[in-house]
């Protein structure tokens, strides 16, 4: 019994530390996508939020990083609007949500293949996207 104890407080600290690392990525995304706006842009939340097809509200939730989506290109448009490297953008996205749901590539593109494989890795050696970065 307390050998079960001992990996269920290993969990609950593992479980911690990882919702941690989530929302420090949510919190740089926010501040990068704030400083850009604000910044180097100049422009107003309602505008990225035009440009992008979403509500005010709804940007501001996802600045402020109360709230997120799993939406990829939704997070490519507010790269594209706020002149942002797309990769850093969807990487702090995938640190922060812990995965993103991806559509794969037609059955002819040879990148299929190689996604397909990386899942396939990733389950059978039980690792997460976040362990193998």
């Amino acid at each position: 019994m307390r050998h079960v104890t001992k990996r269920r407080r290993r969990k609950r600290r593992s479980d911690v530390t990882e919702r941690k690392r989530r929302a420090v990525a949510q919190i740089e995304l926010g501040d990068l996508l704030k400083s850009r706006r604000e910044g180097d842009k100049g422009i107003s939340q309602q505008e990225v939020a035009d440009l992008v097809g979403c509500t005010q509200g709804f940007y501001a939730e996802l600045e402020a990083g109360t709230r997120s989506s799993d939406d990829a290109r939704l997070w490519l448009g507010i790269a594209g609007a706020l002149d942002l490297a797309p990769k850093h953008v969807l990487r702090l996205v995938w640190e922060a949500r812990g995965s993103m749901p991806l559509a794969l590539p037609n059955k002819s593109d040879a990148r299929q293949d190689a996604l397909l494989e990386l899942a396939i890795e990733m389950s059978s050696t039980g690792q997460d996207a976040a362990d193998s970065q």
